[in-house]
Order: structure tokens, then sequence, then C-alpha cells
């Protein structure tokens, strides 16, 4: 393009009914780095390249937080991007406050496309110089959105925009009837390979020049850290070296863990979960990935105080099994045990209160990681002895799984999760290897350290070291007071704990945009619904 005498202002049309000003403004999309996005009936993933101005700065954000349900990719100026997420960011806090209701995706969309129109109209703006692809998830399912320039979107399948974009489209044409039934492991494989055509051949993608973020059904917006987006780095590379491998041993990176732990001493196991646990009636594609969870939930079984905890285990088994969408059987076997432990034990108050659920297992988290640091401190162990403290440690790391169920994962237990599955995994190649007994790194070496919420339970709770010949016996932990029906005073319900938790992210959002009269309403409104239960 070259500059002509109708270019120089969005208003002027040329004689061919062109206007220039919003020409340049998407040729500015189609220079910057590319971004991909696809979707399924349950999942929509983004895949972004980012770029580095020169080896001593640090890659660009490409794609960005909006709300719980929603997230964007960017293509063109981030500078033009940020004030438009800013935007969309406020206008989902304001519709959140004023109907009590995440924004449903398409509002959004028509909101900020009118923003975007403004300045393709009027004297003296120029367009924004940014392209979008929009990810989210409400009522209405899942929603994949590309914003123009031009102020003009469309609803997609599939679609990618930017620098050698083409390549990216042509893979997704080619592979478009495969999207609607995947899980989120293959969108995000799908998506990854797409963004991986735009490269030239002498670059690579890594985990330096690439961002991931998916959001779903029972799934929040999140964008993958570094570890999950190297393990999918290599999962592609080992589908296209050895193309009869299992996509989802390779995605979780657990294809040299320990089996899990057995059923019993005696190496029998209860029949009431072996109905919908036998290696037979495992889905292939959760096979490696739940098997630990398996193993968690069939010791806890054993003893009746803690069947709770085997019932939270198969929620999140049952969760996971779903999202296949075709395992239709082995989800029925789950949730039919599932209902018949609720029947069962009316008067369980941690498996009817969903609060008082992820209270016990944050709890027993808490405790399990106070036994494991004190065994980590001791110099000499033996090999049975690092036996039992690889298999508390799986068992920290699944229970943090399982919290998921209760909507996302608090910071420091994600945090206490990662460690304790990287310290197993240590373990048992060191028991592979041979080793009898270890010298041990201490506490500080594996990093783990319960939330400081917690200390006090640990501290009433004193571990005792497992006998080398006998595998660790479950506890139950005592419920937090805080979650205590028969004190006298008065418990906060779940829903407006809830609520004012939403309220409180709203106000920390709002004082990140200097937005300080929507934090004092957000703040205000928590102190309302708080105030009836100061004693």
């Amino acid at each position: 393009m070259f500059r002509n005498q109708y270019d120089h202002d969005v208003s002027i049309w040329s004689p061919q009914g062109r206007l220039y000003q919003i020409e340049y403004a998407m040729e500015a999309v189609k220079q910057g780095a590319a971004t991909v996005a696809l979707k399924s009936k349950t999942h929509v993933v983004l895949c972004a390249l980012k770029r580095a101005p020169s080896e001593l700065s640090a890659h660009q954000k490409k794609i960005m937080f909006i709300d719980d349900h929603i997230g964007v990719s960017i293509a063109g100026l981030a500078s033009d991007a940020r004030i438009l997420c800013r935007f969309m960011r406020t206008e989902c806090i304001n519709h959140q406050y004023g109907f009590d209701k995440p924004m449903p995706v398409t509002r959004l969309m028509d909101h900020v496309s009118n923003k975007c129109q403004v300045p393709t109209q009027r004297y003296g703006r120029r367009p924004f110089g940014v392209g979008f692809l929009m990810a989210g998830y409400d009522e209405k399912g899942t929603h994949l959105y590309q914003l123009c320039p031009s102020a003009n979107y469309y609803s997609c399948k599939s679609m990618a925009i930017g620098a050698r974009s083409q390549s990216a489209r042509t893979y997704l044409e080619k592979n478009l009837d495969k999207f609607a039934d995947s899980n989120q492991d293959e969108l995000i494989k799908h998506c990854m390979r797409a963004l991986r055509d735009t490269l030239p051949n002498e670059v690579e993608l890594t985990v330096k020049n690439c961002a991931v973020a998916v959001v779903g059904k029972d799934t929040p917006f999140a964008i993958l850290n570094d570890v999950r987006v190297d393990t999918y780095l290599k999962a592609i590379e080992g589908d296209e070296r050895a193309p009869q491998a299992q996509d989802d041993t390779l995605v979780t990176g657990e294809d040299d863990l320990p089996p899990p732990p057995p059923g019993g001493a005696g190496g029998t196991v209860d029949p009431r979960v072996v109905v919908a646990t036998e290696p037979s009636q495992i889905p292939q594609e959760l096979r490696v990935k739940l098997m630990q969870h398996f193993g968690i939930a069939k010791e806890y079984e054993k003893n009746p105080e803690t069947i709770s905890i085997t019932y939270y285990c198969l929620m999140y088994i049952a969760n996971e099994a779903f999202k296949l969408q075709k395992e239709k059987q082995f989800v029925s076997n789950v949730l039919d045990y599932l209902e018949s432990t609720k029947r069962n034990n009316p008067h369980d108050e941690i498996i009817k209160s969903m609060a008082t659920g992820q209270a016990t297992i944050e709890e027993l988290i808490t405790v399990l990681v106070g036994e494991t640091n004190e065994a980590e401190d001791e110099e000499v162990r033996s090999a049975e002895q690092l036996r039992l403290l690889m298999r508390k440690h799986y068992t920290v790391g699944g229970l943090t799984d399982v919290l998921s169920v209760f909507g996302p994962v608090k910071d420091d237990f994600a945090t206490l999760g990662k460690i304790a599955k990287s310290r197993a995994v240590a373990i048992f190649r060191e028991l592979k290897s041979g080793g009898g007994a270890a010298a041990s790194g201490g506490a500080g070496s594996s990093g783990m350290k319960p939330p400081e919420h917690d200390t006090s339970a640990r501290a009433s709770s004193p571990s005792k070291p497992p006998a080398a010949t006998a595998a660790p016996q479950p506890q139950m932990p005592q419920v937090p007071s805080y979650y205590d029906q028969s004190g006298s005073h008065k418990s906060v319900p779940f829903d407006t704990i809830s609520q004012a938790q939403k309220l409180c992210r709203y106000a920390n959002s709002a004082l990140e945009h200097e937005d300080v009269a929507t934090a004092i309403k957000n703040c205000e409104e928590v102190i309302r619904l708080l105030r009836p239960y100061n004693n």
C-alpha cells in the first residue's frame, strides 16, 4: 500500500469505495504474530506465538484474561489490545455486579465491536490496530469469535490470524471434522500443530515463544504454565515419532511413574469400587492419568470414617471421564457408586456439604504434607520407608487434583500438589536405580510448606512415622472450626462465602484498573454480606 490523497483520514472514501485507514489497520493485524483458536463442544483453546524485540528482552504477552469464562488472544498492536481488554474487563465486572451472573460472551462481543466501530467513522481518530480471537463458555455452550479492526466480528469453529496464518488455516480446514468431539488434550495439540505451521523452517515452537490457554465446561479460563506447555510439545513430538503411542500417556508425562498403590496389604480390594475401576473397565485414554486417583479412592474406602475421601476422588474421576463424551457406561458405573454412597451415608456432613468436603480435603493435604516434611528431614531412610514416603507424596498430588471438583484450586495447594508429584517421581527413580538407604535432601529440597492458615491443624495432629513393614493408615482430620455446624457461633453459608470471595476478586480487579469507586462498592457489599455473621 502507498500513500494517496484518500488515506489521510478515516472518514474519507476513495472513488472505489474504500477506506484506506481501515485497510491499513487490517494490515497491522496481518503483520502481527500469529495466533490460533479452535473449539469443541466442551472447550475452547487459544494458542499464540510470542515475539521478543531482542534477545535481551522478554517475550510479549499475547493471551489476556478477561473474566473467569472469557479470554482473548491478539495479533497486532499490543498497546491497543490493552485498552480494549481493560474495557472488556470493566464491562464484565459491571454486568456481574448489576445482574449477579457472568456476562454472556456474545453480548460482550457486541459491546467491544461497537467501541471499535467509533474510530472507523469519526474524524480525527484512527482505528484500533489489533485483531482478537475471543474464547468463552457460558450457558449456551462454547464460543469462538474473531474481531477485526473494521469492527466486524464473526463466529468461528476455528480460526488463525496474524503473519503466515494461511498455513495454520489450511491445517484447521483439513482437520475441522475432528474438533467437535475432541477432548481438551487433543484440542490443545491440534492448536499447537496449527501454530507450528506458521513458523519458518529454521524456527522451532518452544516454551518461550508459545502461549496456550483453555476455557470450557467446568474449566475456568486459564493460561497454561511452561511445564504444561512443554509437556504438550513433547507429546506432539512423541505422536510424530510413534503414531501408535498412547496420547494421554504422553500428555500427562507420567509414563515413567510407579504403579498406583495396591488396594490392601493382602492384595484384596473391597468389591464396591472394583465394579467401576477394574482395569478392563477404565477408558484407555484415562488409564494412566487416573489410576493414581483410583488407588487413593480404594485406600480410603477401607475406613468408614474416610469414605467421603473416596466419594470425592470418584467424583473427580467421573468429571474427567465425562469429558470424553463416549465412555457412558464407565461414567454410569461411577455415578451409581456415588449415588449409593450418598444414600448409605445420609448423615455424613462431609458428603452432604461441598464446602465441608473441600475444607476436609484441604486439611488432609496439610496433615500429609506435615508428615512428609518430617520424613524428608530424616538423614537415612530404608527402601521401605522411601516407598511409604513416595505413596504419601502421590496421595498429596492426587488430592490436590480432586480439589478441582469444588472450583479453581487455590494457588498454595496447587503448588503443594506440583511439588509432591515431582518428589514422588524423584523417589521412584531413586528406588528404580537400586538405592536402598538414601540420604535425604531435607525438607528444603522438597520445598513443601503447608498453607499458613492450616498450621494450627498440623500442630493439633502430630504425625507418627509409619512402620517400615506396614502401609500408612489413612486418618480423617477434624473438620476446621469455621465450617462447624454445631458450635455456638453462627456459621457462614457456603453461598455467602462464595459471593463474598467473588466480590473481593472484582474489587481487586477494579483497583488494578484504578477504578476506586467500583472497588469501594464491592468492598461495601462484602461487609454487608458478612456483617450478620460477625460475633
